[in-house]
């Protein structure tokens, strides 16, 4: 029998998350490098809505339980390195002042590591406190000029030596020059998008024939957040005696689905556009097939260059 709608914020449940199996156990044995005592770094970049946040979570849970101390940060729009570094050495500072109230480390060696002023810490100074510390940057690339960063992180590994400090970013693109390890996320195939949706029904929820997850897949094309969409849209509107959600079930939702997606995908980038680009991007949507760049270019009375640039 139909219950609450499952796809609703499940994802944020890591207990819950599919698939990423081979970077979980990439992410392990990461740990153990650094465990043996240097820095380093991994870059887990994708498009938007492969689950870059959901595998951040899982990370940091894998990181904690192995007694790491992780510090979580969101990258803001513009943001510089040396901004990131001193939200990121508060929220570690936070966490040895909480140490301090529990009476596990004296206030005397938490300012001796406050002292110090940076992430960037020796074995010797973590000692009986954490193996490390893992810093996880989700949203890498909203910063100022996050190859930099990844540089500056890469230049600390050759100039000091046995440092326990590594970093995780996030980031909605690849970067060139970066120096660590590279997850790039691919797309989920038939084997994790089954896994997926399975994990958030449970047993005793409406089950999903395969003609629907099929073409969920494909309409998708193996986007865990938009197929996430689109079965919370068929969801809310499966009967309450309802036993399995088949492909006419997407096919009767299919103005709902558009209009969820566009809410949740297609607003926040518009938004997020200048001018010239909400310009050109209203352009493009008006001549309804496709569309040269002289074409555009008549269309807005710009010259080719201009358009194209």
């Amino acid at each position: 029998m139909k219950g609450p709608n499952p796809f609703v914020l499940w994802e944020y449940g890591t207990s819950r998350l599919a698939g990423r199996k081979n970077e979980t156990a990439m992410f392990r044995s990461f740990l153990n490098g650094i465990s043996g005592g240097s820095i380093s770094s991994v870059l887990v970049s994708g498009s938007p809505g492969l689950g870059k946040s959901a595998l951040l979570a899982r990370f940091h849970e894998i990181a904690e339980k192995t007694g790491f101390y992780p510090v979580a940060i969101r990258a803001a729009k513009g943001e510089t390195a040396d901004s990131l570094l001193e939200r990121a050495f508060g929220e570690f500072s936070n966490y040895l002042d909480g140490l301090v109230a529990k009476g596990t480390l004296s206030e005397k060696n938490a300012m001796r590591i406050k002292g110090k002023g940076d992430l960037f810490v020796s074995p010797g100074t973590l000692k009986g406190i954490a193996e490390g510390i893992v810093v996880f940057v989700d949203d890498a690339s909203r910063m100022r000029n996050p190859e930099g960063f990844a540089r500056m992180i890469a230049g600390k590994a050759k100039t000091t030596a046995l440092l326990k400090t590594a970093f995780v970013l996030a980031s909605a693109r690849d970067m060139d020059s970066f120096r660590g390890l590279n997850m790039k996320l691919a797309p989920f195939d038939g084997h994790d998008m089954q896994e997926m949706v399975q994990n958030a029904l449970g047993k005793d929820a409406p089950k999903v024939g395969q003609g629907c997850l099929d073409t969920i897949l494909d309409e998708s094309e193996g986007n865990p957040r938009i197929a996430k969409t689109m079965f919370y849209a068929i969801y809310e509107s499966l009967g309450e005696k309802e036993k399995i959600i088949a492909r006419k079930h997407y096919i009767v939702n299919f103005a709902r689905i558009i209009r969820i997606l566009t809410s949740e995908f297609f607003e926040p980038l518009w938004q997020s556009l200048p001018d010239s680009e909400k310009e050109l991007v209203a352009a493009i949507s008006r001549a309804g097939g496709q569309a040269h760049i002289s074409d555009m270019a008549k269309i807005l009375g710009k010259r080719h260059a201009t358009t194209l640039a």
